[in-house]
């Protein structure tokens, strides 16, 4: 009996055994034989179970070994996990995970995410014996969101075991047996958020004896959960990267030169592409085809695609397949940025056969470009390489190229389609690097089209005599304080917009606080003296205690309850202030840029006309 099958029978056998005596025995009218009967029959589950989820996450694909999954144990390159001002080794993370019960692990686009995630479901099955762990991907849900969270969690084990149900998982998290992973909060479709945010937040609430792990990318939808603490899951070093791409099976020369010619210095200046995984394993591809190292995010995806296109076997070298679709490259890269931006728009990261069909279809049209659907989805898979299968559904290989190429679709939109297309994606306030990389491909277009636009708007109102609160109340509208503030009721101009524009345009250091605890502790503090003058009768801010009361129930603090004097002592106040304080210098010196733009195009056409 090896190893693995001893710890999953030990794991089943305790939590069979605790499980059904606690449960069974709470339940009555069961007798001792019956209960004997139910470990047994429990047991056998758990274990079919424990045994199934370890084989299955046994393997891993790679952008290079995307046709034969590889052996996790020997291909995992451990990472690094920073929880307040401590940093874990990944292997080491899981008794924190254990002592501290909510964690958030944050991480951006290709940092293995995911990977991890399952890393620590294999660490609890492999050497823990006190927990069954669940995992569950959360971008499942948006395929069938008529299920809960719990009615998913409990599918998990029911198929191994008939008879389990959401009473058994209830009463198994309530006594502390379970441990939950649950991986990637950030592809939950937009519309289904409020509703699958409570569902977590009463399991954490609700179960404190089990702990919860949750994967995302960075993202303001999760901060206000005071129950979870956010650790970080850190990019890659020097010696990481190294270890990582030895580990690939690819042409030994190539990897070696690549290898070679990432000194220090290489990796410092290239650190943003070669500290994430997917983003390092791409440009070694790129880098054996084009010997050279971008530096900006649109053109390595470019690259990359150009890679994808044209050398479609990184394996077996001189061998091509041919593009069944029969479309050049440009041809091609048109339907794929209409397939990427319609998904994109939809919040489809995974896809049935259906969807799949559907989406090409509606491409096809609005890139009015005729081709066999089947043979394009051939391509998008085989060939390219770009879409692969998971189960029943079909995946990108990694969400990263849907972005690049809806910003791509973006971009080479209408200019007068650009403002409406700019504000809806701001609106839905995912954080991706999609705006990004489209100000990158048609700056000119994004400034002239929606960046001037909006900043017009606060013409003239940016009065320097105003008190930071004062000048917040008359640009952004009224804020409530949520870990910060937010503006449920857009003023002149969105909050959101303003620092979309002052992080891409403005050279302003974006000097943030990393949290707004002493804001809490000010306010907590007002708010304490008020109630304990009403306590003694005395004069007291009604208004802030009601304040507080509709925090209570779960509204956000209405921070105009609070005298101006506290509210401008406030360090998030000052913040925001001081980015609308930046934007009447920021507009006139767009404008400038662009007058000068036109000018120099005038310039030169007329130097050159006959």
């Amino acid at each position: 009996m090896s190893e693995v099958e001893i710890n999953v029978n030990e794991i089943a056998g305790h939590a069979a055994a605790d499980l059904v005596e606690s449960f069974f025995s709470s339940v009555g009218n069961v007798t001792k034989d019956q209960i004997a009967k139910y470990k047994v029959r429990f047991g056998r589950g758990f274990s079919s179970y424990l045994s199934e989820t370890i084989a299955r996450y046994s393997k891993f694909k790679t952008l290079i070994n995307r046709h034969e999954a590889i052996s996790f144990e020997h291909n995992y390159v451990p990472v690094r996990i920073k929880s307040g001002e401590e940093v874990f080794r990944g292997e080491d993370f899981f008794a924190q995970l254990a002592l501290g019960k909510r964690f958030i692990i944050e991480g951006t686009a290709g940092l293995g995410k995911t990977l991890f995630v399952r890393h620590l479901l294999r660490h609890t099955i492999l050497y823990e014996t006190d927990y069954i762990p669940i995992l569950f991907e959360l971008r499942h849900l948006h395929l069938d969101n008529t299920k809960s969270l719990i009615a998913n969690l409990v599918k998990q084990v029911a198929d191994h075991l008939p008879g389990f149900t959401e009473e058994h998982l209830r009463f198994g998290m309530g006594s502390g047996k379970f441990i939950i992973y649950l991986d990637g909060i950030d592809e939950i479709a937009l519309t289904d958020r409020t509703r699958y945010a409570a569902e977590i937040l009463d399991l954490a609430y609700r179960y404190p004896e089990t702990p919860v792990l949750l994967s995302t990318r960075p993202d303001d939808f999760y901060l206000p959960w005071e129950a979870f603490t956010v650790a970080k899951l850190l990019p890659m070093t020097r010696e990481q990267t190294t270890l990582m791409l030895s580990k690939l099976n690819y042409d030994g020369d190539i990897k070696s030169a690549f290898i070679g010619t990432m000194t220090e210095q290489f990796f410092e200046n290239h650190e943003e592409f070669l500290s994430i995984p997917l983003l390092a394993t791409l440009m070694m591809l790129t880098y054996s085809e084009f010997a050279t190292v971008p530096s900006k995010m649109h053109v390595f995806y470019e690259q990359a695609y150009q890679t994808l296109f044209h050398k479609h076997d990184f394996i077996k070298g001189a061998f091509s397949r041919t593009i069944e679709s029969r479309l050049d490259v440009e041809q091609f890269r048109q339907v794929l940025a209409a397939f990427c931006f319609i998904s994109y728009l939809q919040e489809r990261f995974s896809f049935l056969q259906f969807q799949l069909i559907e989406d090409l279809k509606a491409a096809f049209a609005l890139s009015n470009i005729d081709a066999d659907s089947d043979a394009f989805l051939k391509d998008l898979m085989v060939t390219v390489c770009l879409l692969q299968r998971d189960g029943i559904y079909t995946t990108f290989i990694h969400r990263s190229f849907q972005e690049y190429f809806a910003a791509l679709f973006i971009s080479n939109s209408p200019p007068s389609e650009v403002f409406d297309i700019v504000e809806a994606l701001v609106e839905r306030g995912r954080v991706d690097n999609v705006l990004r990389m489209v100000f990158q491909l048609n700056e000119g277009v994004i400034l002239q089209e929606w960046v001037i636009p909006k900043l017009g708007k606060l013409e003239g109102l940016l009065n320097e005599n105003l008190s930071d609160i004062a000048l917040i109340r008359s640009i952004l509208g009224k804020p409530v304080y949520e870990n910060g503030l937010t503006f449920p009721k857009a003023g002149i101009i969105e909050h959101k917009s303003l620092r979309i524009i002052l992080n891409e345009f403005s050279d302003r250091p974006n000097v943030r606080t990393a949290d707004h605890q002493d804001d809490r502790r000010l306010i907590t503090s007002y708010i304490d003296r008020q109630r304990t003058l009403s306590e003694r009768q005395e004069a007291y801010d009604r208004r802030a205690l009601g304040a507080h009361k509709r925090e209570a129930q779960g509204k956000g603090f209405n921070i105009s309850a609070l005298p101006d004097n506290l509210l401008n002592e406030l360090s998030c106040v000052r913040e925001v202030a001081a980015d609308i304080r930046c934007i009447q210098s920021l507009r006139i010196s767009l404008e400038k840029k662009m007058k000068e733009r036109s000018s120099g195009i005038r310039n030169l056409i007329a130097r050159y006309k006959h």
